[in-house]
């Protein structure tokens, strides 16, 4: 699936910069990622493995990848 300019953006700006909850966004950078690029590139697999992954995080991120329409993203390991 082709990821529009907008798309590329999003995925490349800070966490802190995407009006995500400020739990979130500590939880993610805590994770070790800074960006939801970084995030989508692990793929949900390594993520449900990462030893600070809970289903709270999980599902904030869930919804903001899907209003963003990149939710796909995850889906590609």
């Amino acid at each position: 699936m082709k990821i529009s300019e907008e798309q590329q953006e999003i995925l490349s700006m800070p966490v802190c910069q995407l009006g995500a909850s400020s739990g979130f966004v500590k939880k993610t950078q805590a994770m070790g990622f800074e960006t939801l690029r970084q995030v989508t590139a692990k793929g949900w697999g390594a993520l449900q493995q990462h030893e600070q992954f809970d289903y709270l995080w999980f599902n904030e991120l869930v919804r903001l990848l899907e209003d963003c329409r990149l939710l796909h993203m995850l889906e590609k390991h």
